[in-house]
């Protein structure tokens, strides 16, 4: 357990480095901070005026210049608090949430405008906003925890290869099937009920992309489970573990 800590560590470590070229100056930085506030806080929705304030504060440090330049465009402290409040849910809004429903303002949200969406976050990202959650939410049990592979376990590309094979199979695809045509997501990790006493596995999930705000951004069209070691999953595993097989035929 020491040494998969130390691998994760390192490996975090590494994935960070890019995130100076950002426009916030230090993401791991500013979402460990934010973390923080959702963490005491709750829910956008039920913030006061003064702890929406420290969001805009934090932001004026961590967003770099051209995010302190707009904030000072909000001219807040010339303003009634109502309309402070106001102004910077309108700011947020724009920002991170969907432009009018203040619930769609949260810290996942936020992840996935700086980091882009999940379903393209790389297994080191994974992991990182895993332990973003393990420390500041501790009690969610049913969200999944992703990691990084140790050296005995088979690797992403052998996961995808293994898992097309699976998904071949059970749709009696042809072999010049072209899987080209589909964005592949990738996840290693185990469900936080289950972290002490399962092994991880790959989640791997096969779908199309679209622009078109009224089709979901990554519509799934296959899904396959493998173990560490290689081998596909099945409902006996767990029961939102299903086969290529078990999925087809349902």
């Amino acid at each position: 357990m020491k040494r998969k800590a130390v691998c994760l560590f390192l490996a975090l470590l590494l994935w960070l480095l890019p995130f100076q070229s950002l426009a916030l100056e230090d993401v791991a930085q500013y979402f460990e901070k934010l973390g923080d506030l959702f963490s005491r806080y709750g829910e956008y929705a039920q913030w006061t005026v003064a702890q929406k304030l420290e969001w805009i504060e934090l932001l004026k440090v961590e967003g770099g210049q051209s995010v302190a330049q707009e904030l000072d465009e909000l001219d807040l402290p010339a303003l009634p608090a109502t309309e402070q409040e106001e102004r910077v849910d309108r700011y947020l809004l724009s920002k991170y949430g969907d432009g009018a429903w203040l619930g769609s303002i949260n810290l996942h949200y936020c992840l996935e405008t700086e980091l882009g969406p999940g379903y393209a976050w790389s297994l080191e990202e994974h992991a990182w906003v895993a332990q973003l959650y393990l420390k500041y939410f501790p009690d969610q049990w049913d969200r999944y925890i992703g990691l990084i592979p140790e050296e005995e376990d088979c690797s992403p590309e052998e996961a995808i290869a293994i898992a097309r094979t699976a998904i071949a199979a059970a749709a009696q695809l042809p072999p010049d099937y072209d899987w080209e045509q589909f964005h592949v997501s990738v996840m290693f990790g185990v469900q936080r009920k289950y972290l002490e006493n399962a092994d991880p596995y790959y989640s791997i999930q096969l779908g199309t992309l679209s622009d078109d705000p009224e089709r979901l951004p990554f519509s799934v069209m296959y899904s396959c489970y493998v173990t560490r070691t290689g081998e596909i999953m099945n409902t006996n595993d767990f029961s939102f573990t299903p086969s290529p097989e078990e999925s087809i035929s349902r």
